[in-house]
């Protein structure tokens, strides 16, 4: 497993439509300009996306053909996070078949939590998937905590990265030092 999924920049490539279908030869074309123009990584069917409102066959079928495209040239990440813990760890498995190279995971939607009901929702995916990165992508005006406390609660020994913050990384108090574990904290600058 790769320590560092990727550097740089990616994207979180919006998802064409025509005609109430996925248009996958726009989508093509978008993925090649993206790669073109030296993007590091492809980020499918995230929470800026479309894949809220697409079907599971449409979400997966995009996935599917964003990584025969890409076809190694870049990682790609695919957006499998869900409200539900079981659906999301669905997702990421059936992502991690079609041979993704990472798993965004966003905080479930709706349900706010407790930080112990996070952890739990983030180790449940974590411990399903191989050897892929799960990437956290908490969203604090959903009333979730921030990720510096999710690391402070002691993630399980196979978690390899945490970092966390609102603009900067920001450890947990009681500990200062960040964890090793497999989740990426990922922040607007």
């Amino acid at each position: 497993m790769k320590d560092i999924l990727f550097t740089g920049s990616g994207v979180a490539i919006v998802t064409p439509f025509h005609t109430g279908a996925v248009n996958f030869p726009a989508f093509g074309r978008l993925i090649d300009r993206q790669i073109d123009g030296g993007t590091d990584a492809i980020i499918v069917c995230g929470t800026t996306g479309e894949a809220a409102t697409m079907t599971q066959k449409e979400r997966m079928e995009t996935i599917a053909y964003c990584v025969d495209r890409v076809a190694g040239r870049v990682p790609v990440i695919a957006g499998t996070g869900a409200n539900d813990t079981q659906v999301a760890r669905e997702n990421a498995l059936a992502a991690e078949r079609l041979g993704v190279d990472g798993l965004l995971i966003v905080t479930p939607y709706y349900n706010k939590a407790t930080q112990q009901g996070l952890l739990r929702h983030y180790k449940v995916i974590a411990d399903s998937v191989g050897s892929h990165h799960p990437l956290q992508r908490p969203l604090p005006h959903r009333g979730q905590h921030p990720a510096g406390d999710l690391c402070g609660a002691g993630p399980t020994p196979q978690h390899r990265r945490c970092q966390g913050g609102q603009r900067e990384f920001r450890p947990n108090p009681k500990n200062p030092e960040p964890l090793p574990c497999r989740f990426l904290h990922l922040v607007r600058q």
